[in-house]
């Protein structure tokens, strides 16, 4: 079990040595639509390796995990379609090795794919990190308090080189004037506002395009709404936020992507 109590996939499962885990989620990338699953070179497929993480932890904590009758197989809905709009299935058979995990990672099946239909009667639902629709919509009137302590202070080193040169000060003034005008963009295009599933809550990832020496550089910032109001959580780096983000759904048109417009 994770530290805040979720079952992870890994203690629920064994999911064979890194090459053949890794080999499985090629392949599951080559059934699913065409996605941009590696935003960072240096970890090839760790968006989808994050997906499938955080995916599995819901579906477990939400009672989505479908079990066979005589409790040999289980599986999960990824969420994820083929081209031919079929879902995307995850299953497991039970573990017979004493002291391991409880369950063994089999493969990925598409829901017509008969080895899965001869376990189970019906496809299991698809995994949602919210319940109301509504929690999905970010209101621009409402104000927006920074936490400029754990921004500035406690993640210091995630702001690019030429931004940190500028002083703490400097970039407070900074941050406070471009979520300002995050705000107006948003009144006008309410897209620019992507939904996010982090400590399993529902939050918002804002851009912050940050001038420095007429090059911008942009990050997310992380609000969550208190109440009445939003408050300015942290920063993410574009990669780390574009994998919360496709938690919710497969973000489009998004100043997420790389080289996309808003």
């Amino acid at each position: 079990m994770a530290e805040n109590g979720l079952m992870i996939l890994r203690d629920f499962a064994f999911t064979g040595n890194n090459d053949f885990y890794f080999n499985k989620l090629s392949e599951l990338e080559e059934m699913a639509e065409k996605e941009n699953w590696t935003i960072d070179s240096e970890y090839p497929l760790g968006v989808l390796k994050f997906y499938i993480d955080k995916t599995f932890e819901r579906a477990f904590n939400t009672n989505n995990i479908l079990f066979d009758e005589k409790n040999d197989y289980c599986c999960f809905n990824t969420g994820l379609l083929t081209k031919n709009y079929e879902s995307i299935i995850m299953m497991f058979k039970r573990n017979e090795m004493v002291g391991r995990q409880e369950w063994f990672f089999i493969d990925f099946f598409i829901e017509s794919n008969r080895e899965f239909l001869d376990k189970f009667e019906k496809t299991p639902c698809v995994v949602k990190h919210y319940d109301n629709f509504e929690d999905l919509i970010f209101d621009p009137n409402l104000e927006i308090v920074i936490n400029y302590q754990h921004i500035i202070e406690e993640n210091w080193e995630r702001f690019h080189t030429d931004i940190a040169n500028l002083g703490k000060p400097a970039v407070q003034v900074m941050l406070k004037g471009v979520v300002e005008s995050t705000k107006k963009l948003i009144e006008r295009n309410h897209r620019i506002a992507v939904p996010q599933y982090y400590n399993n809550k529902i939050m918002f990832l804002l851009p912050l395009n940050l001038p420095v020496d007429n090059k911008i550089y942009t990050m997310a910032l992380a609000v969550e709404k208190v109440k009445s109001r939003y408050r300015a959580n942290t920063i993410f780096t574009l990669d780390w936020a574009y994998s919360l983000a496709r938690l919710i759904s497969k973000p489009e048109n998004s100043w997420l992507i790389p080289n996309s417009e808003i």
